[in-house]
Formats: C-alpha cells, structure tokens, sequence
C-alpha cells in the first residue's frame, strides 16, 4: 500500500516556499503611527511623538502616568535659539536631551516632576548653547545612554527638512 504523502523533491520545494512566503509576511517592514519618527540613539532604537507645533510643543509628555521605555518625544522648532523646559503638569521623571542646528548634543538633565502642591516656582532645566531640536525619554534613560555634549545625533533626514513643520 502507498502512503498518501511522500517527502519528494516536489514536496519539499513547496515547504520551503511556503515557510519564506510565511516568514516575509510576519517581517513586514515597520510602518510606524503618523506623528511619530523612528531614530536610533546610542545604538537603541527609539519611536518618537513629533512635537512640530507650538500646541504640542507646549504640552510636551506633561499629564502621562508613563512613558514606554523606547518612547518619548523630538520637538523641532524653526531656529536654534536658548531654550528652557520645565516640568508643568508632568507626573512622571524626563530626560532632556538639547541638539543644536547641526543635531550635536549641546545639553542634557535629568528632569524631575515638580511637588504635587508646591508654591515654588517651576525649576527650568537649559539649553545653554542655542538648540533647535529637543529629545524628551523616559526618566533615566540617559544613564543607559553614552552620550556626552558635543557629540552628533543622527537626526533622521525628514525632521531636518524645513517643510516638516
């Protein structure tokens, strides 16, 4: 009696086909969320909420309970120019990360959300130097990150592009 399925070359050939057809379906390439930009920083990738405007610039990551560890936000503004962020409304810590027009680190802090009633004025955290772009990740990031001023960021090409605002 003659078995109903027969490892050939025929048999074989058609598994392998269907295991690449399968494996080209579950590797289909990333398409991330509109208003977010994809960037590798220190050789870790990040998904980043775009702040191009001055509402979103303003709100920032404020009023989150949480930010994903390879999340945050680039704020991209329309020149460089000395910047100063504050934690208003913020309930979680942030990391800050300030580029210059050239995407070269000009500062970074460590940001820590403010009392829950404090009468104090809000601490601002500086860019020092003229910054154009600023990176917004999860508090304590930047320790796992070997950053330092100076060094240039690979900003992806379509956030140095003036239209993108």
């Amino acid at each position: 009696m003659r078995p109903l399925w027969t490892w050939g070359t025929g048999t074989a050939l058609l598994t392998l086909m269907a295991g690449a057809c399968w494996l080209l379906v579950g590797c289909e390439r990333f398409v991330p969320p509109a208003g977010v930009q994809p960037m590798i920083i220190d050789g870790h990738e990040f998904l980043l909420e775009l702040a191009l405007d001055g509402a979103d610039q303003i709100r920032g990551l404020s009023g989150r309970d949480y930010i994903e560890p390879n999340g945050g936000m680039l704020f991209v503004f329309n020149r460089a120019q000395e910047r100063q962020f504050w934690m208003r409304g913020c309930r979680v810590p942030i990391d800050i990360i300030f580029l210059d027009d050239g995407a070269r680190i000009v500062a970074m802090h460590e940001m820590e959300p403010p009392p829950a009633r404090s009468d104090d004025p809000l601490r601002t955290y500086p860019s020092i130097w003229p910054a154009r772009f600023a990176i917004e990740l999860a508090g304590g990031t930047l320790r796992g990150l070997n950053l330092h001023n100076g060094q240039k960021l690979d900003l992806p090409e379509p956030v140095l592009k003036p239209e993108v605002r």
